[in-house]
């Protein structure tokens, strides 16, 4: 097929391979089959975007295997997988949308709070580390599985992973959103949403994690 190509990040690197592997690169979303972006959770209209093909940011972006990609898209040789988005709210407030990992931590370094990650109509136990991750499918290869998390499926929930957590017995949890998440001790912590900090959370604050809009990958 005739693949056209939009580009969400100023990298010149990307900008650089999609050249190299003689695509066109459009501006505009109404020609694009295929946007490369390194924050997909930042689209504005996923119904208009067919495949999307997520890339870390610079300079870890690998421009080889990106050329590869597209040039097997452009023979539909390609592997398409649905994912999702997960949404952030502070108390009925909107922070962000999520597509790899959300981290709560600290804003004193190494230093260790309480936190309680409930599923829908239960609760879980708290638990005391220096933060913790939530992490989609498309994002637990990522800062989650370092910390002790899995790899999950794309048709798993959300993986939940303590940072440095204050016990021996070392436990995550894949969970299934709408989720609650609350700091249950009086400190102050950064939410980082996707590697940018998006809010600071006390004690009285309730993070709410819920599924947002689904798109589809292309990858290898």
């Amino acid at each position: 097929m005739d693949v056209s190509v939009s580009t969400r990040s100023d990298q010149s690197e990307i900008c650089a391979a999609i050249t190299e592997a003689e695509h066109r690169i459009c501006q505009e979303d109404v020609d694009a089959t295929v946007v490369v972006t390194d924050n997909p959770a930042e689209l504005d209209d996923f119904n208009d975007t067919p495949l999307v093909v997520p890339v870390p940011s610079a300079p870890a972006v690998n421009t080889t295997q990106l050329c590869e990609l597209l040039d097997q898209i452009d023979r539909d040789e390609h592997t398409e997988t649905v994912h999702t988005l997960l949404t952030v709210q502070q108390n009925d407030t909107s922070l962000a949308r999520i597509s790899h990992d959300l981290t709560l931590v600290t804003t004193e370094p190494a230093h260790i709070s309480e936190y309680r990650v409930s599923p829908k109509q239960s609760i879980r136990d708290s638990f005391r580390a220096d933060g913790v991750v939530l992490a989609t499918p498309l994002g637990s290869d990522g800062y989650a599985h370092a910390a002790g998390g899995a790899v999950l499926h794309p048709t798993a929930g959300v993986a939940v992973v303590p940072i440095s957590p204050f016990t021996t017995d070392t436990t995550s949890w894949v969970l299934s959103p709408p989720l609650t998440l609350t700091v249950e001790r009086d400190d102050e912590i950064y939410v980082v949403a996707d590697g940018k900090t998006v809010a600071t959370v006390g004690e009285s604050d309730v993070l709410t994690i819920d599924s947002g809009p689904a798109f589809v990958v292309a990858s290898n």
